[in-house]
């Protein structure tokens, strides 16, 4: 997702419907100045009104960040990236699932020395008592 993209095409919906920056600004009750900035990037572009100026100019929110101009595309496109992250997600899981089988190791082994220490102190005791 680049944000460049993103605000190109929200400056070509608001063309493409006729109304200048001053005009669409008022229509979302912003100031001229605040919509420019989103537009030309000097302000966040995640603003709170992104989803009214995206309704406002008729265009599925989804479609300025992915650029789908239709619920197909924009169907292929989220499965595309479920896809891609999916198989991060599993690789991520194995690399976890290795490094916790380590530590249950590690916790085992550690834990049968402790048993074996135990005997140990266990052992001179019953002899300390003996003597």
């Amino acid at each position: 997702m680049n944000s460049k993209e993103i605000r190109e095409r929200l400056k070509l919906a608001r063309i493409k419907k006729g109304y200048s920056q001053e005009t669409f600004a008022g229509k979302i009750g912003m100031s001229a100045n605040s919509y420019c900035d989103i537009e030309n990037g000097k302000t966040r572009l995640f603003h709170p009104k992104l989803h009214i100026i995206a309704n406002e100019l008729d265009i599925p929110l989804q479609s300025l960040f992915i650029g789908s101009p239709n619920a197909e595309e924009y169907q292929k496109e989220i499965a595309q990236i479920k896809e891609k992250y999916s198989k991060e997600l599993e690789e991520l899981k194995i690399e976890y699932n290795i490094a916790f089988a380590k530590v249950q190791g590690k916790n085992k082994e550690l834990e049968t020395r402790v048993e074996t220490l135990n005997n140990i102190i266990g052992v001179l005791q019953e002899k300390r008592q003996i003597y």
